[in-house]
């Protein structure tokens, strides 16, 4: 049928729902035949602004000439990416330059959708930067391009896609042929197999001759780009495994078992021989791993690398159940106990980031008999550790990765063991033993990787993206292959671009539809006078804002005013970012995409495009911004609110100040003005609200948080010291909690079915048993009936005049609780939605929509409560609101990651500048926080550092894990919570940054480290910045699991 120049052709697919039924599926296309090929100047098509392809024609009268030395160049040839190059060299296509003029097909996008959402919404990116001429080509929609799925009745989803590409590439080559002066026009796919199934389907050998690999693609631009030899070694890799499987391996020695199949795994999965779960490395011994399984209450434990079997941390693994005579009493894990990093960063990384196909999908079968009574005996064990093996990788983290290449002078012993090993058990030439190098990844849970280059003197001293690919059973090491340098190892933008990398922190520029979003004015934007009319307007009201030092987001300002009839007048004023960021737009798919900003200690990476986070939205002083505002009237007597108001407003702020300069302004007796007045009644009204909060069984918890002063250029820490918190700091935090809670309670009485809320499950047993039992032997008791039980208990925890002992264990104990996350409420009852660190039963989070996309989602709730807007569709979408909430924690963990891996690093820095400064030890005092088979956990009492004390060539430690202690030096014997003298240490070891802390003996209860071993940083000063300044949700909220 043809309907306005179109033709319609209809497919029919049966898919089978996991249900068991069968359901009929009907696609209408409508195919078109004046789909241009996108070169700019072919004669042939009807064009559009889409056209961006350049190519060199022959003499023709109708095509203009291009002058432009780049455009020239790029002129040489078109190349079109097949399905398989693009989501497994996406890395090499995002930051390969040389890689440009090309046709993206749409069959590709839509598998990449399906493969890799990140790289999917990356590679859109790329499609809108026009320097890299990228082509997308309607292949499915144009009538010359389109095949049929009849053509493909028995034939697997890999022989589809490969043979819609052959018909897509040889229409170009056909198109082209005659105008361009040669065959100018190149199907790019990334192995040797895949090119030969496509030179079986293509029929003319001129034709053939223009299907190239990666390696293929190197060698062709080397010369113009000789940065593309690089990649050369690892584009080899890409068949690696096909070579070696020529090789003779009959003498070489199997280190690993074989894998199963996937037909084996699923098959013994099904019928109960096997388990499916995430496996996870230890951080601090790669022997001891475990694996989360659903439907077990423990961990299974896996000891020793051939009980790994090549797993990788995050991978999907199949695990079999090792005999009960493997299992294990008295198991002590060598990780510190910390349920907040419980769930380990490459989970969150995975799961965020990769999306299954339709044909990876699982069916929903009921798990056999011997499956349910194998789960039952371990469920019911109760004096051993239940251990197994891994058997197969159902699914390999789909992840690339940061670090660095060993000179092979650099290896140590260790290393140079394993890498004779490879070289021995697989077979490589003398001759070619200099091309490889041993990688060591950042992330210390990943085994050293093996990597191939033609010149890898080039590669050392860098830090660079590697991918992690097979892994065969004679090596000791998985193959690498090299995605980009990042910089100079050691520089701080190379380790911080690494850091966040690692973390999957998105820090590609904003595209040009999301700043087309933004106001055409830019900074010179001012609010409308109807936008102002719209609004309560509140400029005149002495309203200001208290941050941390230096912030430039600034979410939220307060007022606080006496009424004529005595009370007061509160008011929370919130940045009102969905003024800017309107609900599915290009800007809000974005922010909805990153979820939070990330910050570093010497930077941070916005969720929002600077024009709003450090201006249009950021509440300046003196400057007139749009807010939405809670405003409470307070009875001036009992201190409790007796009306509660939401409004849209605009305020002035009179003055930004920081937390250290409010204070001081409250602590000035002479001072009297309105705005100081204004800040001693809400430090007056938050005491009683924290007290009141206390009392209802609100949790004190603290945790470590250590500052830095950087140098003029922000890339060297000059000096740190812990956090010092003042009164103004509980003043800002219990009037932000004050309106998230209140804010919770209105949008859950409008919309109870997807309200966004934020909730803070009760510890599990196991995580906070090793606390309790620890302060047991203290001669506390612990009740954990109820928050309110627990908070006591803690008040009770008391040591006098021995404030670090006092303040370790609320460390420990906020250690101990789970990470407080995201939700809709349609998945809840609301009685299980109980915040148990705040001791609320509805909590939310409002107060910071520049930061967190959480916010926006909550203020549009809140607007539609108040009849200013309507909920779009998706708002109103439980299942999507899931899915988002399901993003927004995992981004938020990540982001914590990141962060804490950027203290870690200034740490070592900080430590590794003093011990060059000083010329010799710095000698510092720490506090026992637990003791594990690792070694002792301990904390340095002036900075908040942890470090492990452990078994080394510096000390020998004895650790008996039953008694907690450790014998030390076979002479002193160490117990948690005593207080040790130490030395501190900064190592690299193998491009592994290291703060070893080295015993010295114990202190005595009253004995003190000599003052002045290391400076401590003084209050203030220029280029001073700290990452907890500047995370104002820890600095705003003590207890960190809100």
């Amino acid at each position: 049928m043809i309907i306005g120049g179109a033709d319609r052709v209809n497919s029919v697919k049966f898919v089978k729902l996991k249900s068991g039924k069968i359901v009929r599926h009907v696609d209408e296309q409508y195919l078109r035949k004046d789909i241009p090929c996108g070169v700019s100047t072919c004669p042939l098509c009807d064009k559009n602004q889409q056209c961006n392809l350049q190519i060199e024609f022959v003499q023709h009268a109708d095509v203009e000439m291009v002058e432009d030395e780049q455009v020239m160049r790029n002129r040489e040839r078109i190349y079109i990416v097949d399905h398989l190059f693009t989501l497994n060299q996406y890395d090499f296509i995002e930051n390969c330059e040389a890689l440009s003029n090309f046709v993206l097909p749409d069959t590709v996008l839509r598998y990449l959708n399906r493969k890799n959402i990140q790289s999917f919404h990356g590679m859109k990116n790329l499609i809108e930067q026009e320097q890299r001429q990228i082509y997308y080509f309607y292949n499915e929609n144009f009538k010359e391009t389109h095949v049929k799925d009849t053509q493909f009745a028995g034939k697997g989803l890999d022989y589809k896609l490969k043979r819609k590409m052959a018909v897509a590439y040889d229409w170009y080559f056909q198109h082209l042929q005659g105008l361009t002066k040669g065959n100018k026009v190149y199907l790019l796919t990334d192995s040797l197999k895949a090119k030969q199934d496509y030179l079986s389907m293509l029929k003319g050998d001129d034709v053939k001759l223009n299907v190239i690999t990666m390696e293929d693609f190197i060698v062709m631009n080397a010369a113009r780009h000789p940065e593309l030899m690089n990649y050369m070694g690892f584009a080899q890799q890409v068949d690696i495994e096909s070579e070696q499987a020529a090789k003779d391996m009959s003498t070489s020695e199997e280190l690993y078992e074989d894998h199963l199949t996937f037909d084996e795994m699923q098959i013994g999965i099904r019928e109960g021989k096997y388990f499916k779960g995430r496996f996870m490395t230890s951080r601090v011994n790669m022997d001891e791993a475990n694996a989360l399984v659903d439907g077990l209450k423990d961990d299974l434990i896996i000891l020793g690398l051939k009980n790994q079997n090549r797993a990788l941390n995050g991978d999907t693994v199949c695990i079999q159940v090792l005999p009960e005579k493997d299992w294990v009493r008295n198991f002590k894990e060598s990780d510190m106990v910390n349920a907040i990093d419980k769930e380990d960063p490459a989970q969150a990384i995975s799961a965020a980031d990769q999306e299954q196909g339709e044909e990876e999908r699982e069916e929903n079968i009921p798990p056999s008999k011997e499956k349910i009574t194998l789960m039952q005996k371990i469920n019911t064990e109760k004096e051993r550790r239940v251990t197994a093996k891994v058997v197969g990788i159902i699914k390999p983290m789909n992840k690339t990765y940061g670090g660095s290449i060993l000179s092979q002078q650099d290896q140590s012993a260790e290393t140079r063991k394993k890498f004779d090993l490879f070289m021995r058990n697989m077979k490589i030439p003398a001759a070619d033993i200099d091309l490889y190098r041993v990688f060591v990844p950042f992330n210390i849970q990943l085994p050293q990787v093996i990597v191939k280059a033609l010149d890898p003197h080039a590669l050392e001293k860098k830090r660079f993206i590697l991918r992690i690919g097979k892994w065969m059973k004679y090596s000791p090491f998985p193959f690498g292959q090299f995605i980009r340098i990042l910089g100079e190892e050691g520089k701080m933008n190379t380790e911080s671009a690494m850091i966040l990398h690692e973390f999957n922190v998105d820090t590609r520029p904003f595209s040009q539809k999301v700043i087309q979003c933004l106001p055409s004015a830019g900074a010179e934007w001012k609010i409308p006078q109807e936008e102002i009319d719209k609004r309560l307007d509140l400029r005149t009201y002495c309203v200001c804002s208290v941050d941390p030092i230096g912030c430039k987001d600034i979410d939220d300002a307060l007022h606080c005013i006496e009424l004529p009839n005595g009370n007061y007048e509160v008011g929370v004023h919130i940045a009102d970012v969905t003024h800017f960021v309107r609900a599915g737009s290009e800007i809000d798919k974005e922010a909805a995409r990153r979820c939070t900003t990330v910050y570093l200690v010497e930077k941070r990476t916005d969720m929002l495009p600077g024009l709003l986070t450090e201006n249009l939205c950021s509440i300046r002083g003196g400057v007139e911004r749009l807010t939405f505002s809670v405003i409470w009237e307070i009875d001036k007597t009992t201190l409790k609110a007796v009306k509660v108001d939401y409004r849209k407003t605009v305020i002035k702020s009179r003055a930004a100040l920081d937390y250290y300069t409010a204070q001081k302004m409250i602590d000035n007796p002479d001072d009297h003005t309105d705005l100081t007045e204004g800040l001693r009644r809400l430090l007056k009204i938050a005491t009683v609200l924290r007290d009141r909060r206390n009392l209802q069984g609100a949790l004190t918890l603290a945790s470590p948080e250590i500052k830095f002063k950087l140098d003029d250029k922000r890339e060297n820490p000059t000096d740190a010291s812990e956090y010092v918190h003042v009164s103004t700091h509980y003043m800002i935090e219990e009037f932000m909690l004050l309106a998230n809670i209140a804010v919770a309670e209105k949008i859950v009485s409008h919309y109870p079915s997807f309200a966004v809320l934020r909730r803070h499950p009760q510890p599990k047993e196991k995580e906070i048993a090793a606390f309790v039992e620890q302060l047991n032997k203290q001669g506390f008791e612990v009740s954990m009936e109820s928050s309110k039980t627990f908070a006591e208990s803690l008040d009770r925890a008391y040591k006098p005049g021995n404030p670090f002992f006092n303040k370790l264990i609320r460390i420990m104990a906020t250690r101990s609780m789970n990470q407080a996350v995201y939700f809709c409420l349609a998945d809840f009852d609301v009685a299980e939605v109980f915040h148990y660190g705040l001791a609320v039963p509805l909590y939310t989070h409002f107060t910071s929509p520049i930061r967190r996309y959480a916010d926006v989602l909550v203020h549009r709730l809140l607007a539609a409560a108040i009849d200013i807007t309507s909920l779009t569709n998706d708002m109103t979408d439980k299942f999507k609101m899931a899915r988002q909430c399901d993003q927004m924690n995992r981004k938020n963990r990540n982001a914590r990651f990141a962060s804490m891996a950027s203290t870690e690093l200034n740490t070592f820095l900080f430590f590794k500048n003093k011990q060059v400064e000083r010329q010799g030890d710095i000698i510092e005092e720490a506090m026992v926080m637990r003791i594990t088979k690792a070694g002792m956990f301990v904390m340095i009492k002036s900075f908040g550092v942890e470090g492990l004390i452990a078994d080394s060539q510096y000390q020998k430690v004895q650790v008996d894990t039953e008694k907690e202690q450790a014998l030390v030096n076979g002479a002193e014997l160490v117990r948690p919570f005593d207080t040790l003298k130490i030395k501190i240490l900064p190592e690299s070891v193998e491009f592994r940054r290291q703060i070893k802390f080295i015993y010295i003996s114990r202190i005595e209860v009253g004995e003190q480290v000599g003052a002045g071993d290391v400076e401590m940083a003084e209050e203030g000063g220029a280029g001073e910045q700290s990452l907890s300044e500047a995370k104002k949700s820890s600095k705003k909220r003590k207890n960190k699991q809100h």
